[in-house]
């Protein structure tokens, strides 16, 4: 069932319904409305008649045929009787009707009465206008009210069928033309291929919906784009990675083969052969752990991390690895006395691995291999600087150090792939925080994160932390 058929079908529904709810309520009032208009009438009519019977002193055979003669006359089917006060019928015209106990007894204590008993209605009320009190039951079938509501039934189903054929064209075409522009946007998306991510849909000079979702889809687009080429420049990245270690490890191979080398010559070669592996090695490993965090994130549970503990755990693990690394860690002011500040809801090995670059890369690009790091807790956020005295990063590298493989010139003499700076923006991301980047070429780089702590996700509408 496509959308046009839907939302035809869906229009037409919703007028029937209103159509049918309309017409039913005018019919039940207009119902009501003959129903108590045809009691006034026959009330008045009985009366009318009640005060010209008691008129005549004497009622002969000739008087009551004059009387049945000008009843029928003023209503065809009225039947009038007339009871005492015991229910005793005292003169009847046409049919005589029957007062029964509940009949009277509701005449006695109330006065009057009104019935329907299927199609025929009953008024019954006391007389006191002459001499003595009577009791005066009317009946009659309202015929004429009777065809015009069956004339009003038969008009409003017409009505409605007319209505609802009506509708479902006119909401179908409706839905067509109104639909049309999205068949637009699908026949243009459908000519947008993996080979053509350049093209882009025409967006129409409106603010409506369509327009709206053209933007938002050329949009995706712009990010697959990007995607895709940062992709094949992965690829070409990596390739070129482990092809340099392993050109030149063939090449040392190909040159030792052709012809005797000493022992010590053998020892050279084969050192720079492992560190040539240790190279593939560790960019394997870098690899593997981008892609594990990856792949992991969107399955991990996060839960409360120290964070202040786990950059202790960081530093204490790189100093063990490279013992001529100085890292240097200070806590600032404490703006919030709560432990939970502390805090940051997340995964420790991830905070661990970005914190651990950050330093590592301090300590790479510093002289004197040191980094300075500094942690404080402010409005509900935790700040931490990562700053070093090293070469510094250039303008026109600064805004690509967060992609794969990307390294600045400054750096190409420093060991590295480029993959760590690119892990650290992803798992800050992923904690809901920012990292920010500043440097001058010659005096050092400044790495700023910000991480939200528990209590600025988890905090109650008491201020008390729900950790």
């Amino acid at each position: 069932m496509n959308i046009k058929f839907k939302l035809s079908l869906r229009f037409t529904l919703i007028v029937a319904t209103i159509l049918f709810g309309s017409f039913y309520m005018v019919y039940q009032n207009y119902a009501t409305f003959r129903q108590v208009n045809f009691y006034e009438r026959l009330t008045d009519r009985a009366q009318y008649i009640t005060n010209a019977m008691i008129e005549y002193k004497e009622l002969d055979d000739h008087t009551i045929q004059t009387l049945n003669n000008y009843t029928l006359s003023i209503s065809p089917n009225l039947q009038l009787s007339l009871f005492d006060l015991s229910g005793k019928l005292i003169q009847p015209i046409g049919t005589p009707l029957v007062l029964n106990d509940q009949l009277l007894k509701q005449l006695q204590t109330k006065g009057s009465f009104e019935i329907q008993v299927n199609d025929t209605q009953y008024v019954g009320f006391k007389d006191t206008k002459h001499d003595g009190t009577i009791y005066v039951m009317g009946a009659a079938y309202d015929r004429t009210g009777y065809k015009k509501l069956d004339f009003l039934q038969n008009l409003f189903i017409i009505i409605w069928i007319i209505g609802v054929v009506t509708t479902a064209i006119v909401g179908w075409l409706f839905a067509k033309v109104s639909l049309h522009p999205m068949t637009e946007v699908v026949d243009e998306v459908q000519k947008i291929t993996a080979h053509e991510l350049h093209k882009r849909l025409s967006v129409r000079n409106s603010k409506d919906e369509i327009a709206h979702l053209s933007r938002t889809f050329n949009n995706m687009l712009n990010r697959l784009e990007a995607s895709f080429a940062l992709q094949k420049d992965f690829v070409s990245n990596a390739s070129h990675e482990f092809r340099t270690p392993l050109t030149s490890m063939k090449g040392q191979i190909q040159v030792a083969l052709l012809k005797e080398r000493s022992p010590h010559e053998y020892h050279v070669l084969l050192q720079s052969l492992n560190d040539d592996i240790n190279n593939i090695i560790s960019l394997l490993n870098a690899l593997q752990e981008l892609a594990k965090a990856n792949a992991e994130f969107p399955l991990k549970a996060f839960y409360p991390v120290p964070v202040l503990d786990t950059l202790i755990d960081a530093q204490n693990e790189l100093i063990r690895n490279k013992p001529q690394y100085k890292i240097d860690i200070t806590v600032g002011d404490f703006q919030e006395e709560s432990i939970d500040a502390q805090y940051c809801n997340g995964d420790l090995n991830l905070l661990k691995s970005a914190f651990t670059n950050l330093m590592d890369n301090g300590c790479k690009f510093s002289l004197d291999y040191s980094v300075k790091v500094k942690i404080r807790f402010y409005n509900q956020h935790i700040w931490i600087t990562f700053s070093d005295e090293g070469v510094g990063i250039d303008p026109t590298s600064i805004v690509h150090i967060f992609e794969p493989f990307y390294r600045g010139n400054d750096t190409r003499n420093v060991y590295g792939h480029g993959i760590g700076l690119s892990l650290v923006k992803r798992i800050i991301e992923w904690h809901k925080g920012h990292i920010n980047v500043e440097s001058e070429p010659g005096k050092g780089t400044i790495f700023t994160l910000e991480l939200p702590n528990i209590k600025a996700k988890y905090q109650g509408k008491d201020g008390t932390s729900k950790l």
